[in-house]
């Protein structure tokens, strides 16, 4: 008896509930730029919007775990962005990490991927790969035409 009046005084009394999404729309919580939905994408992935470290879990668990994902932002060092995937999978009690590599930095030393932890697969981007490429292209057409 006391649910029915407690169900008769919310109908009674009406409110309004405001939904912040309804209000600025699902665009204002899209926060990824292209490229990084993009790579997210080729991996079969599913995109994150609203986590400052992850950019995304891919598809497939690991023991029952998500993967996590994250792509190095073009003003951050590869331990930067490691250190945010680390910190932000930990949340989400992911074993497995990936983290997507898209610049290389002068000043990066090298024991910043060697001291990796087993569980983090680092991948450099396509254009990564191919910006690399070509540099080696133009280096060894210098030395030849020298």
């Amino acid at each position: 008896m006391a649910n029915h009046k407690l169900t008769r005084a919310r109908l009674d009394n009406l409110q309004k509930t405001i939904f912040r999404l309804l209000e600025v729309g699902k665009e204002a919580y899209m926060i990824r730029d292209e490229q990084t939905k993009h790579l997210v994408d080729a991996m079969n992935a599913l995109i994150i919007q609203r986590n400052s470290g992850l950019d995304g879990f891919l598809k497939t668990h690991h023991l029952g775990t998500p993967v996590a994902i994250r792509v190095q932002r073009p003003n951050e060092t590869i331990a930067e962005a490691k250190k945010h995937l680390l910190r932000a999978s930990a949340t989400k009690d992911c074993i497995l990490k990936i983290l997507i590599r898209t610049t290389l930095h002068q000043h990066t030393a090298m024991f910043e991927l060697e001291d990796a932890d087993t569980n983090l697969l680092v991948v450099d981007s396509y254009d990564l790969i191919i910006s690399q490429w070509l540099q080696e292209k133009q280096m060894q057409e210098k030395t030849l035409s020298v």
